[in-house]
């Protein structure tokens, strides 16, 4: 009696703890989260911030002072090339500047008269001629000053066209409103092609060429434009803030009605083309004293050092290339004297806790 119940306090026995083994071997072990690399698609890129600029644009100047008679566009509104963009009135505009150029060389006249005169005085006294000789002289001469001479107005054009189709963006003109030259009438802008003006920073221009392409977002849309450089500027720029810039053009492809000139915009340059590459984390790459790089993989049960090559580093990684295949369990972030060559536990996936 005794021995049957020896024997199944025994049994019992051995079964709790068959049971509890196995807690009790995976609580004496480190545990650690792990990662799965898996291939993604990698493009080296550049970002830079430029404006939306029109391929085709112009600024209409005035060659001469102006006074308009009518001004039929307003801004927003479309013109095509040689349309009027304002009407001039050429006899007010002439009768104008003949008036105020007469006014100004009769004023120039008059001050060199009263120079010559004032010499005349002076040179009689000199010679001690009495001042009643030199009045009488005095007058006869100044009966030259007595008509100023005539003003001579060049051409008056009388009316403004435009130099292209586009949609009208400036008009600094008024009707009946005087205008001086060199004065900007009018800007005209053609929405059928947009570009971006960007700034490279020094240390990357040599990274950029013509034919390169690129991905365009304007600020607060969502929308990207596919985009190619094509110009790259031959100087450079140095505010004395930073180090130099240079210029680059890049042409949107793929424009639409929402893009405006003046936009500012994000440009990506894609340096180099889309490729696969097998990425591993940062917390997962170690490094030892001969800058020799390593991750630990999990074979067996155990965490093991891997020796790795690398290569560029993004944000969301570093690139493996040679050690590592797609798929292999790499530990996340582990403890490294705890886990090297030794068992470990697999607490669950870093990815996961991501997510």
């Amino acid at each position: 009696m005794r021995m049957k119940l020896f024997l199944t306090l025994f049994t019992v026995g051995v079964i709790l703890l068959a049971g509890c083994l196995p807690q009790l071997f995976l609580s004496s072990l480190c545990s650690v989260q792990y990662i799965r690399p898996v291939e993604q698609p990698y493009s080296r890129r550049l970002s830079c911030e430029g404006v939306v600029r029109a391929q085709k644009s112009a600024e209409v100047y005035l060659d001469t002072p102006v006074i308009p008679m009518e001004v039929p566009v307003s801004v927003g509104d479309w013109v095509g090339e040689g349309d009027s963009l304002a009407v001039i009135d050429v006899s007010l505009t002439q009768t104008v500047l003949a008036h105020s150029g007469a006014v100004a060389v009769e004023k120039e006249a008059k001050s060199g008269l009263s120079q010559q005169l004032e010499d005349l005085y002076a040179l009689a006294e000199s010679y001690q001629i009495g001042r009643d000789q030199v009045d009488a002289l005095a007058q006869g001469y100044t009966s030259g000053y007595q008509q100023s001479p005539s003003v001579e107005v060049g051409y008056i054009p009388s009316a403004i066209a435009s130099p292209i189709q586009g949609i009208v963006a400036k008009v600094n003109l008024q009707e009946n409103i005087l205008s001086g030259k060199g004065q900007m009438a009018f800007s005209v802008v053609d929405p059928s092609g947009y570009q971006v003006v960007i700034s490279i920073p020094q240390s990357q221009a040599d990274d950029v060429y013509e034919g390169c392409q690129a991905v365009i977002r304007c600020n607060g849309q969502t929308k990207e434009y596919n985009g190619t450089l094509t110009k790259l500027y031959p100087t450079a720029e140095n505010s004395g803030a930073g180090e130099a810039t240079v210029t680059a053009e890049v042409l949107i492809e793929d424009g639409d009605s929402s893009l405006r000139d003046g936009y500012a915009a994000k440009v990506d340059l894609l340096l180099e083309e889309e490729r696969q590459v097998v990425m591993a984390p940062f917390e997962s790459v170690r490094q030892d004293r001969e800058n020799i790089e390593y991750v630990y993989v999990f074979e067996g049960g155990k965490a093991i050092r891997r020796d790795i090559e690398t290569g560029v580093e993004t944000a969301e990684g570093v690139e493996v290339l040679a050690g590592l295949a797609p798929g292999e369990i790499v530990l996340f972030d582990p403890d490294e004297p705890a886990v090297s060559h030794n068992f470990v536990y697999l607490r669950g996936e870093a990815n996961a806790d991501a997510d």
